[in-house]
């Protein structure tokens, strides 16, 4: 039987999907009437956008660079989906925190439709076809 070798670079992002579904469940189904659902959409999400942060630090200044030496110019597309995303993230992030139990009814629904936007842009594949193409092919092992 062969074995199946876990591709580290690839594996952050399905953990970052995972956590996506689970904050966009929540967010979708939020009683904003009950302070403990508010209390647990922050602290999800807060550790969501953590990740998200260090994840593209990570892609940024340890995976990209080497992508970018063995085929220049691939990674443009990358940086400015990170940019985009650190917008969108920083503006989620705001309109999570400012969640109050029992206040503007909108509020919760106007964060999860912010949210779906994110989830569109992670689930995406077609950015990181060059990354996977190149890691299949062994181009960024030393």
């Amino acid at each position: 039987m062969e074995k199946m070798r876990l591709n580290p670079y690839l594996l952050p992002h399905k953990g970052l999907r995972y956590l996506l579904a689970k904050v966009s469940l929540l967010a979708g189904n939020l009683d904003n009437t009950l302070p403990k659902e508010v209390d647990q959409l922050k602290a999800l999400s807060n550790e969501l956008f953590f990740l998200l942060e260090q994840h593209a630090h990570v892609e940024d200044h340890m995976i990209l660079p080497d992508l970018e030496k063995k085929c220049p110019g691939s990674t443009e597309e990358n940086h400015e989906e990170h940019e985009y995303l650190e917008g969108l993230v920083a503006q989620l992030q705001t309109q999570v925190n400012a969640l109050q139990p029992g206040s503007d009814p909108n509020a919760p629904k106007v964060f999860f439709e912010a949210l779906m936007e994110v989830i569109g842009e992670e689930m995406d594949p077609r950015p990181f076809t060059v990354l996977r193409e190149s890691l299949e092919e062994g181009a960024l092992v030393h």
